[in-house]
């Protein structure tokens, strides 16, 4: 005989609240596989458990399956708990419905799949000369009929301000992660931008969730990337200064009456100061300075690491909320950024302002 004890939701739970598994069983030992409920049968862990006084209790469930998600990037998996006895006469299998999430938010993980899209944000700011491509993602059930609703804002070449709406549905073929994918460029083209139109904001409405994209001319200092607390890539702008510090790690020895290094290393760190933010933007933070997958980009993409950093968040907008943090290159390598020009004028160039 076995029987499971605890209860496990037959819902959309988060990854934080898989639970302790507690069983009676009559048997001296039962064997636990942990696996993906698909058709590959991806085992993602298995073992042996002795009864004592009659009961298994299966602990660490939650930090084997996130670690599992976190390393092949997934934010939904349906997986399955075996549990049998050794002559696998008798199994008991326990399925499991997961979203990944290293926070623990207060809405149960059903209701908030259904309102929100998988991001602490509802808006994002992007700089108006520099906007590509975004990726707004969801969760989504099989049969679900998906509306989207786009709706954008902008000044024509006319000088009027206007606003156009589209929407098209479809149907969910498979339940997990789905998105939208938005080409802010091939928007900001299609109104005529490139030839004096100005572009103010783009909405998305799916079903019950919106997004808002706000376009400003102020360039961000910094663009990076981070897996969220969901698991999903977000790509976020921020402004602020850089300082950037140079370290540097020797060996002394004296021979002779004279003195040498050896065993030398440089480090060099960069030490960022954001502008003020606003309590929304300091929560997606938190996540971006505890991210052990960051990417700032530039000319290209670099994964760099968080060193060290401060914040502190207050729950009123009125207050100066700041994030400073210490970032490297995760390669360890000194960068020597060189902006390149066809006809550089670098006797001329200085003077341009004063002459202007």
């Amino acid at each position: 005989m076995i029987k499971r004890n605890t209860y496990v939701s037959p819902y959309l739970i988060y990854s934080a609240d898989i639970p302790t598994l507690n069983y009676t069983t009559d048997y001296d030992r039962l064997c636990v596989s942990v696996y993906k409920a698909t058709a590959d049968y991806d085992v993602i862990f298995t073992t042996e458990l002795c009864a004592v006084n009659g009961e298994v209790n299966i602990y660490d469930v939650r930090l084997l399956v996130e670690q599992y998600m976190k390393d092949k990037g997934m934010a939904y998996l349906e997986f399955n708990i075996d549990v049998e006895n050794e002559g696998g006469e008798e199994m008991l299998v326990t399925p499991f419905k997961v979203l990944y999430c290293s926070f623990k938010p207060s809405e149960v993980a059903s209701s908030f799949a259904r309102f929100h899209f998988l991001t602490s944000l509802n808006s994002k700011i992007l700089y108006y000369y520099d906007i590509s491509e975004d990726e707004l993602c969801f969760y989504a059930e099989k049969d679900k009929e998906i509306n989207i609703e786009k709706t954008i804002l902008y000044t024509s070449v006319d000088g009027e301000l206007k606003k156009e709406i589209s929407n098209y549905s479809y149907t969910v073929q498979y339940t997990g992660i789905d998105s939208v994918w938005v080409d802010l460029a091939d928007i900001w083209y299609e109104l005529g931008c490139n030839e004096g139109a100005v572009l103010h904001s783009i909405t998305y409405k799916v079903n019950e969730r919106m997004f808002t994209y706000y376009l400003v001319d102020k360039a961000p200092d910094m663009y990076l990337s981070f897996a969220n607390a969901f698991n999903i890539r977000e790509v976020i702008t921020i402004n602020g200064k850089t300082t950037t510090v140079i370290k540097r790690e020797k060996s002394e020895a004296v021979c002779g009456g004279v003195t040498t290094y050896y065993d030398i290393n440089f480090e060099k760190l960069y030490e960022f100061e954001s502008e003020r933010l606003t309590s929304a933007e300091m929560k997606l933070f938190e996540e971006f300075v505890t991210s052990d997958k960051v990417l700032l980009y530039d000319s290209s993409a670099h994964r760099i690491l968080i060193t060290d950093f401060t914040y502190e968040v207050a729950d009123d907008d009125a207050e100066k909320n700041i994030v400073k943090f210490t970032w490297r290159y995760a390669d360890n390598r000194r960068a020597m950024p060189i902006k390149y020009e066809r006809n550089m004028r670098i006797f001329t160039e200085q003077f341009d302002k004063t002459f202007q």
